[in-house]
């Protein structure tokens, strides 16, 4: 069943706003089913949510009950979400789209309690997943993020309970044990290993890796971003660390390189990765991606490109709440996107970090 979008989110904000807690919507004549379930465990989530508050006002804290209870509320929401509005639901696609706007309108005011939701909503940057926003999900810990109120620091524990937020945080360890893999190599051949991030954001993996080395010369690093912000907090954060003649920062603009209106003089590489660039790309540019990416290194050098994958339980959420859209794609697809590039040939290997979610797909040049 299918209906008009005014008429649909008007039909949806009188049945719901009507009854905000214990929702109790009709079976037939009125929304389609799939709205139905995801309005009710929408309700649900929120019913939680004035729950939790009620206690942390009452007692100061949430027991662990509670809050277990409320993760579980958090998970089944998306899931729902994610099957009944998400890219392989049956719901017509305006329909799913009328739905997305109306929950995200419930849940926007929620979110806007807890600064790293509300940021990674916001875009401040102008563009999602900018260099601060990849920083604070990292450094997820730090108390200032954590939000105000009784429901700010409730709903900080819950995003990063998220796999797909997890995954973010996942791929800052497995990229620098990469890299700590490429420096023991290029060490056993006597020489500094040469490793350039594309799309580099803070870049703090690199930073974890030269904390470990006894000779930071034993790394040449090259970090390329658009953002000239991401590459002046880099530059700081290197002098603090004194380790500024081991970087070279490059403001560059990877579509005009890929395009070949720009070049770098980057060369020899022996990794060259890119941790959260190519799922904002059509195929097309990213098998020019690859093409650039293949030119830097050396022969037997390496290229890992990191892309959430299909089976990712949180994409109806990104999409509608969030607004953060990413093409998905599966190892079918990493390959052929590689086949078509300048590698010529399908990927040496594909892993997954601990979530699940980010698959890494990992080339040689021959």
């Amino acid at each position: 069943m299918s209906f008009g979008p005014k008429a649909r989110l008007g039909r949806l904000v009188a049945h719901v706003t009507a009854a905000p807690l214990g929702l109790t919507l009709p079976d037939e004549g009125g929304l389609p089913q799939e709205a139905l379930e995801i309005l009710q465990a929408l309700d649900r989530l929120k019913s939680g949510l004035f729950q939790a508050d009620s206690q942390a006002t009452e007692q100061g804290t949430i027991s662990e009950g509670t809050f277990s209870q409320l993760v579980h509320l958090f998970a089944q929401f998306r899931r729902v979400m994610n099957n009944n509005i998400g890219d392989r639901a049956v719901l017509p696609k305006e329909d799913r789209k009328a739905v997305g706007r109306y929950i995200q309108r419930e849940l926007l005011p929620i979110i806007a309690l807890a600064p790293l939701p509300n940021r990674m909503y916001t875009k401040p940057c102008g563009y999602a997943g900018d260099y601060l926003t990849i920083k604070m999900m990292y450094d997820h810990r730090n108390p200032e993020f954590h939000g105000e109120g009784n429901l700010g620091p409730i709903l900080h524990e819950l995003f990063i309970k998220v796999p797909a937020f997890q995954a973010v945080c996942n791929r800052r360890g497995l990229l620098a044990n990469e890299v700590a893999e490429t420096i023991a190599a290029a060490a056993s051949e006597g020489r500094a290993a040469q490793i350039t991030s594309l799309a580099c954001g803070p870049a703090q993996e690199i930073f974890d890796i030269y904390e470990t080395l006894p000779d930071p010369a034993s790394l040449q690093t090259s970090l390329l971003d658009i953002d000239k912000r991401a590459l002046e907090l880099i530059a700081a954060a290197a002098e603090e660390r004194r380790l500024t003649e081991h970087l070279r920062l490059r403001k560059a603009n990877l579509i005009h390189l890929a395009l070949g209106r720009r070049s770098v003089d980057v060369q020899e590489q022996d990794l060259v990765y890119t941790i959260g660039l190519i799922d904002y790309f059509d195929d097309d540019m990213v098998v020019k991606l690859l093409s650039l990416a293949h030119d830097m290194l050396r022969p037997g050098g390496r290229v890992i490109v990191g892309n959430f994958h299909t089976s990712n339980p949180d994409k109806a959420f990104m999409d509608y709440v969030m607004e953060w859209p990413l093409i998905h794609r599966d190892e079918t697809k990493m390959h052929a996107l590689f086949k078509a590039s300048k590698f010529g040939k399908p990927c040496d290997q594909i892993h997954f970090e601990a979530a699940g979610v980010n698959l890494f797909a990992e080339c040689s040049r021959s």
